[in-house]
């Protein structure tokens, strides 16, 4: 390749560049010629060079200011300096904000050619954790004035933070141990001692371990891997809800509770739960169906081990037969011409038990409606 070539190739990539360097400034002089000087006016340090921030988009000037990680609740300011480079004044039309937490005022209405907008704006930090931004736009009056925009965006950091809202152990058998396992973090300025956990439930159990301070996070100082294990050897089917209380070992800081869920599955389940035979008249037989599903090994394996009860008489005739694996199907016969019509309602209770003492009794609701009952039900 010969060096007039390369010489060539060279001042093309030169040009190219130089037009993509340029095109937005020039963009921006066609817009009212508009320059920025960054500037603060209050002991925060700014996190970003604001004029490495800019964009020019949807003719909007954009200008991006980011607080970084902040306490909860700070009161915030930054001022942003815009100078007037062009050849006429400049005088403001409106001022919106996206949020009240957000105020922007001006040092003048008007700016003349070489002068600059001084913008002071004060945000308040939310008291919840999370990354936030607000905008601030300054509209001029006159169609040759650039719309300008004044963003700012801040990340809330709590002093003590878990890595989790709530504890869900989901689904587990009865007699099974289950362990959740989070991060707590210390994001305040001094280091804990210790850190305390107690369990608000008999069958829950809580250890902690400190780990080193995760760098990822911001204003991470100290972080500890906390363990909290659900027994349920002693707890019957059900649903249970409760609760685990973090304190830390610092002077000044609330306790922070996290809600703990756990479903203990039982080793058999109806569906539905309750038998709805619908509307049925004295002369009509009306046919629902129950399903039973069992959980590993629990399934029986003939019908004569699954016991059926019930209080309705000859007007119910209940019979079993196997739907799968580890299911089994009742078959509900209502036969209304059988029933004993005391009143204008239809109901009463399925109870199904088993050989196996260790699958227990379900008792499903039943119940229906007459057709020449007026009364809704």
């Amino acid at each position: 390749m010969s060096n007039h070539f390369l010489r060539k190739r060279r001042l093309i990539l030169l040009l190219s560049a130089t037009v993509l360097i340029a095109v937005p400034y020039l963009l921006m002089a066609r817009r009212g010629s508009v320059s920025l000087l960054s500037s603060i006016y209050s002991d925060t340090e700014p996190q970003l060079d604001v004029r490495n921030d800019t964009k020019y988009e949807d003719g909007r000037l954009h200008f991006l200011h980011d607080f970084g990680a902040v306490d909860p609740g700070s009161n915030l300011k930054y001022t942003f300096s815009i100078k007037n480079t062009s050849d006429s004044s400049w005088e403001l039309g409106a001022i919106e904000t996206t949020c009240s937490c957000t105020v922007a005022k001006p040092a003048s209405a008007l700016t003349n050619p070489g002068e600059e907008v001084i913008v002071p704006v004060t945000y308040r930090a939310p008291r919840r954790g999370g990354s936030y931004s607000q905008q601030v736009t300054l509209a001029f009056k006159g169609e040759s004035i650039v719309t300008i925009v004044l963003q700012i965006r801040a990340t809330i950091v709590p002093p003590a933070t878990a890595s989790v809202k709530e504890i869900n152990f989901g689904k587990t058998k009865q007699g099974a141990q289950q362990s959740f396992t989070f991060e707590f973090f210390n994001n305040s300025e001094k280091p804990w001692q210790s850190l305390r956990i107690k369990a608000n439930a008999p069958w829950l159990a809580a250890s902690v371990a400190e780990r080193p301070a995760d760098q990822s996070k911001p204003r991470n100082r100290q972080r500890w891997q906390v363990t909290v294990t659900a027994d349920t050897t002693r707890l019957e089917a059900g649903n249970f809800d409760t609760s685990i209380v973090i304190a830390p070992d610092a002077a000044g800081l609330d306790q922070i509770t996290i809600p703990v869920m756990l479903r203990i599955a039982s080793p058999v389940e109806v569906f539905p739960t309750e038998l709805f035979v619908g509307e049925v008249s004295d002369a009509e037989a009306a046919i629902s169906y129950l399903m039973l599903r069992f959980a590993d090994r629990n399934c029986p394996s003939n019908p004569d081990q699954i016991l059926l009860s019930h209080n309705l008489g000859a007007a119910l005739n209940l019979t079993t037969e196997q739907s799968g694996p580890n299911s089994w199907r009742i078959k509900a016969r209502f036969d209304a011409r059988r029933a004993a019509r005391i009143n204008n309602r239809l109901e009463g209770v399925i109870e199904i038990r088993f050989t196996d003492p260790g699958l227990g009794t379900i008792k499903v609701p039943f119940f229906g409606k007459w057709k020449s009952s007026p009364e809704n039900y």
